[in-house]
C-alpha cells in the first residue's frame, strides 16, 4: 500500500504542469501532447478517485480510474500506478502490458532503481501470463476479451492473456458473432483462427422465402351431403362404443368376481352338508347365500351380454359411417385457397 502511495504523490505533484502547458507545448514527462485545461481537470478527477479506490483495496477500481486518467492525459508515470493497481488485482497481463509501456515510454528518464524493479516485477510475471494469436478473416471486426474490448482486427500483435478459462467474442456489423472459449497456459502461446459467418441479406432472404402451399382447412359448415352432420354422428359414434367397451369390461368383472364368491360358498355348502351331526342352520345359511350370489352372478352375465351386443352393433355402426365419410370426400379448389373436406 505505502509503495503505490508514495508513487502517486509524485504523479500528483506533476500534474500541475499538465495544466499548466496545456496550451504551452508537452510537458516534460509525458509522451503525447498535452491536454486541453477540461480534460487535464477530467484526468485529475480519475487520477484522484483511483487513488481513493486503491487506498479502500478495491483495485479493480482503481485500475479502472488510472486506466481513464491515462487515456486523458497521455500522462506516462501513470501507466506504473496502472501496472500496481493491476498487479494487486491479480490482472497479470494487465500489469504487464503497464510495465513494458511504463520502460518504453520514460526511457533514459527513468531512475536505475526504479528500472530495475519494474524488470524483476516484468520477470515474475512473465510464467503468469499467455499470448494470443488471433486471426480474424475480416477487417475491422470488434475483439472482446472476457467481457472486455481489446481491439480490431487485424491485430497488430499478440495479446497478452491471464492463466486459465478464457472467452472470447468477434464481432463485426453484417456478421453474427462467433464465441470462443480457450485455456491459457504460463508462458505459452495460443493461436486462434476466427471466421465469421455472414448474415443473409434481407431482401435476398425474401426473394428467396418460398410462397406458402395452399392452406388445407377443416369445414364444419354444413352442405349438400350433410358432410358436418356425418362427422358429428361418426364422432358420437365413437365415443359411445368406447363407454360400451368401458361398460362392458366393467360387468365383465363384475361377473367373474360374484361366480368365484357362488362357487366358494356352493363348496362350503356342500362340506356342511357332509358335516356329520349337520348343523342345520349353517346349512340353510349357506344355501341361501349360494343361490345370492348365483343370481347376481347372472344378473351381471346377462347386463354383460347386452352391453357387448350394443356394443358390437355402436361398433359396427362406426365403422360404415366413416367409410361412408371417405366416400363422401371431396377437394374443392378455388384461385386462392384450397379447402380439403373429409
Amino acid at each position: 500500500m505505502r509503495r503505490l502511495r508514495t508513487r502517486l504523490v509524485a504523479v500528483a505533484l506533476s500534474w500541475g504542469s499538465v495544466v499548466t502547458h496545456a496550451h504551452a507545448g508537452p510537458p516534460a514527462d509525458t509522451a503525447a501532447a498535452a491536454p486541453d485545461a477540461d480534460s487535464a481537470a477530467e484526468a485529475k478527477r480519475h487520477f484522484d478517485q483511483g487513488v481513493a479506490l486503491y487506498e479502500e483495496q478495491d483495485f479493480r477500481g482503481a485500475q479502472f480510474e488510472f486506466e481513464r486518467a491515462h487515456a486523458l492525459s497521455g500522462n506516462y508515470r501513470i501507466l506504473y500506478n496502472i501496472a500496481l493497481a493491476s498487479l494487486d488485482a491479480h490482472d497479470y497481463a494487465g500489469a504487464k502490458r503497464a510495465f513494458e509501456g511504463y520502460l518504453a515510454q520514460g526511457g533514459d528518464s527513468l531512475a536505475a532503481d526504479r528500472r530495475a524493479e519494474c524488470e524483476r516485477e516484468l520477470a515474475t510475471l512473465a510464467p503468469r501470463v499467455g499470448s494470443l494469436a488471433l486471426k480474424v478473416d475480416v477487417a475491422g471486426a470488434t475483439i472482446s476479451l472476457d467481457g472486455r474490448d481489446v481491439g480490431t482486427a487485424p491485430l497488430a500483435e499478440d495479446l497478452l492473456v491471464n492463466l486459465g478459462e478464457r472467452r472470447l467474442v468477434v464481432s463485426a456489423t453484417g456478421y453474427a458473432p462467433a464465441e470462443k472459449v480457450f485455456d491459457v497456459e504460463g508462458g505459452e502461446r495460443t493461436v486462434l483462427r476466427i471466421r465469421l459467418q455472414r448474415l443473409p441479406d434481407r431482401a435476398a432472404q425474401a426473394r428467396d422465402t418460398p410462397v406458402p402451399a395452399p392452406r388445407a382447412e377443416r369445414s364444419n359448415v354444413p352442405d349438400a351431403d350433410g358432410t358436418a352432420g356425418a362427422d358429428r354422428r361418426l364422432r358420437a359414434l365413437k365415443i359411445s362404443t368406447w363407454v360400451g367397451l368401458a361398460m362392458t369390461g366393467a360387468g365383465t368383472a363384475a361377473a367373474i368376481t360374484t361366480g368365484i364368491l357362488a362357487l366358494r360358498a356352493n363348496r362350503d355348502l356342500r362340506a356342511a352338508r357332509d358335516e356329520v351331526p349337520q348343523d342345520p342352520l349353517r346349512v340353510d345359511s349357506l344355501q341361501s347365500r349360494t343361490k345370492r350370489l348365483a343370481l347376481a352372478t347372472d344378473v351381471a352375465a346377462s347386463i354383460t351380454g347386452a352391453f357387448a351386443v350394443a356394443t358390437l352393433a355402436l361398433g359396427i355402426s362406426a365403422i360404415v359411417t366413416s367409410k361412408r365419410a371417405r366416400a363422401r370426400s371431396h377437394a374443392h379448389l378455388d384461385p386462392k385457397s384450397l379447402t380439403l373436406r373429409f
